[in-house]
């Protein structure tokens, strides 16, 4: 479903951009695809959108274009613009950014103040709500997730004009087969992502999943079935009983 956007002031939001290399433009199509790290983005432009529609321009590829293009937009114009981006479960996303660069969570977190003067992960751990909102107004007319990426894509294949495809999962920094909450292993960690993230998971309506206690709970659900199961058959076999019983009687009570 295509959201309500406001885009009026978006022209200067975009010129001031904090990551210029995460606005993907294509004029022809009129869309723009805002990009934030570890959110599929290598999949979604290199595998795919690259491929599919050869007017792409971005800052990193085609600086001159972009440059102009950026230089030259006005709000009105942006009107006219499909834009998109994709949004992921903060506590998984910075995860895969840790391992992204070679580290673990808990090194990650307990040396974070020197791990974040690099401007390269600086930009892979800027928040995600500066990708649709700013002034707070949405200006995105879709916000696909990465736990239901292809479904979403499908949608804004149809929105940009291209055939849908089969999304190839590209630049993949860690085991993805492995929960995310797995790697939580201490509470404070969980508390450090929440609080830097909050926007993005209250914008987002996301929350810490943790992969065992869900086991745990499917295992006492799964428990309390089938001791329902074993007390409903138990409770048929006594009526049984119940019911054998009285004939006995009966059939006794004929014969003498």
């Amino acid at each position: 479903m295509l959201l309500k956007t406001n885009k009026e002031g978006l022209s200067d939001y975009l010129r001031s951009f904090e990551y210029p290399e995460g606005i993907v433009v294509s004029v022809k199509r009129k869309f723009i695809y805002l990009k934030p790290p570890k959110t599929a983005g290598t999949s979604i432009l290199r595998h795919f959108l690259q491929k599919e529609v050869p007017d792409i321009i971005h800052q990193k590829d085609n600086p001159t274009a972009f440059n102009q293009w950026l230089k030259d937009i006005t709000d009105a114009e942006l009107y006219t613009y499909f834009i998109f981006t994709v949004v992921r479960n903060p506590w998984e996303r910075f995860l895969s950014t840790a391992t992204y660069f070679g580290t673990n969570l808990s090194d990650f977190i307990n040396n974070f103040e020197k791990y974040n003067t690099s401007i390269d992960i600086k930009n892979h751990l800027r928040e995600l709500y500066k990708y649709s909102k700013f002034r707070d107004n949405n200006f995105c007319d879709f916000i696909g997730r990465m736990e239901n990426l292809q479904v979403d894509m499908n949608i804004v294949c149809d929105e940009i004009g291209v055939q849908k495809q089969i999304l190839p999962f590209k630049n993949v920094s860690r085991d993805i087969s492995k929960h995310y909450s797995l790697s939580y292993r201490r509470k404070k960690h969980i508390s450090f992502v929440f609080e830097r993230y909050g926007r993005d998971i209250e914008l987002f309506g996301y929350s810490f999943i943790d992969v065992n206690q869900q086991q745990a709970q499917l295992k006492d659900i799964t428990r309390k079935q089938k001791l329902k199961s074993i007390k409903k058959r138990i409770r048929k076999y006594l009526k049984f009983l119940g019911v054998f019983s009285i004939m006995s009687k009966r059939n006794n009570s004929i014969l003498i």
